[in-house]
């Protein structure tokens, strides 16, 4: 089914420059220049505290000093959030971050997908999170998963883990 995904996303990710102007595969090209340099794609997982489930979520995250050039992200990739970097010591500079989560981030790295490199990997593990949730679950739906369905998402975020340099969370059993 992942191999499956994987093949699609290339399909769809042409489909998407096809319909672009020069204009905006230059600008999507700036974009994932940045997400290269500055970015991050990854999963985060948390325990829900009004319900007894884990929740996954895809993030596209940019951190950095220059509050003009998070804004032309924002304005590139039309969605997400811009934040000021509250956890940095007054003796630095002022950090501001853009987010998007899911279906959102999907649609900035599908745009940008030709051009991202150093994170090409992270993209298409994105993509193919982010499609297989939504063959399931709906889009940007999060709710009680079924076991086999939450060891498909726990896969998804250990590839992640791993391709992001981290030793997985949970332990493999002997």
């Amino acid at each position: 089914m992942i191999q499956k995904l994987l093949n699609e996303i290339e399909h769809q990710a042409q489909a998407c420059w096809d319909f672009m102007t020069q204009e905006e595969r230059e600008r999507y090209a700036w974009l994932a220049g940045i997400i290269d340099g500055e970015g991050a794609i990854f999963m985060s997982k948390r325990k829900r505290n009004d319900r007894n489930y884990q929740q996954y979520d895809l993030v596209l995250r940019i951190e950095m000093n220059s509050e003009s050039t998070i804004r032309r992200v924002k304005e590139i990739a039309g969605v997400g959030r811009i934040y000021k970097d509250s956890s940095r010591p007054s003796r630095y500079k002022t950090g501001f971050i853009w987010v998007a989560y899911d279906h959102e981030a999907a649609a900035v790295i599908r745009h940008c997908l030709p051009y991202i490199h150093t994170k090409e990997r992270h993209a298409r593990l994105a993509l193919a999170f982010t499609d297989a949730r939504s063959l399931v679950t709906g889009k940007g739906v999060n709710k009680q998963l079924s076991p086999s369905l939450e060891s498909k998402w726990e896969w998804f975020f250990r590839e992640f883990r791993q391709i992001n340099g981290r030793k997985p969370v949970i332990k493999e059993l002997r």
